[in-house]
């Protein structure tokens, strides 16, 4: 749904069944980059800014060539586990250099949000200069998060400014509604599941979102399909990221 949410539509199935997606990239036939040929991966230390190094895995398609696109992924846990080394390949695997950062160290068992997001910006930012090698990336980078995660890519996205071109939350908390004016992102928000329902904050945040100019899309499914309601919104996803990553050249 492109332009001002429709709050009926918004509302309309929210309790209508008790199971909800369990949202997910399309699962990699395994969670192994060495066993898995199309992906290139590789887990590094990196200083994204002058205060913060960072663990950050990396996986870009084996056949690329030329310049590629960034995806930041941000799972619901921050944490860099194999479910998202696993969403990196799903990211990798559909043209894109995926980057799961480490926002959450084994050390740091209760992770400071400010930080957490402070971490994911200098990330987005690091992805921006083109680092991981010469002619690697085209400058245009996009953030992906689930739950939690969702919720760091809509504060990154307040913070980032041009630095962020696309924007993706699924089921994500939201931010308070008068960072919406700082927002250059398109944005993409997904909602099923009940511990995140689009409204109040949800419908709140799309709306404003919507009256400061952003471009944005907002999308609910309903629960009751719980493959078929994923499907969709990774393949909403997909298309989402192409046409802003990958936007069609002009000519003149």
């Amino acid at each position: 749904m492109t332009g001002r949410p429709d709050r009926r539509r918004l509302l309309a199935g929210l309790g209508a069944a008790a199971a909800w997606p369990a949202w997910a990239a399309p699962k990699t036939r395994n969670e192994r980059p060495d066993e898995l040929p199309e992906v290139v991966a590789s887990t590094v230390r990196q200083r994204v800014a002058p205060d913060r190094v960072l663990t950050l895995y990396l996986a870009l398609p084996a056949k690329a060539r030329g310049r590629q696109p960034a995806v930041l992924v941000v799972p619901d846990a921050y944490r860099l586990d194999e479910q998202a080394r696993d969403r990196a390949h799903a990211v990798a695997l559909a043209g894109y250099l995926a980057c799961a950062a480490d926002l959450a160290p084994a050390l740091d068992p209760l992770p400071d949000p400010a930080r957490v997001a402070a971490d994911a910006l200098a990330t987005v930012r690091w992805l921006g200069r083109n680092p991981p090698g010469e002619q690697v990336l085209t400058g245009r980078v996009a953030a992906l998060g689930w739950a939690a995660g969702g919720g760091v890519v809509n504060r990154v996205a307040v913070a980032a400014g041009d630095a962020l071109a696309a924007g993706i939350a699924y089921d994500a908390p939201s931010p308070p509604v008068a960072g919406a004016a700082a927002v250059r992102a398109a944005m993409l928000l997904h909602y099923a599941s009940r511990t995140a329902p689009p409204t109040p904050d949800g419908l709140r945040w799309a709306n404003a979102l919507y009256a400061a100019g952003v471009t944005v899309e907002t999308e609910l499914y309903d629960g009751a399909a719980d493959e078929a309601a994923a499907a969709l919104a990774w393949e909403r996803t997909l298309a989402f990221l192409q046409l802003h990553l990958r936007p069609p050249t002009r000519r003149g």
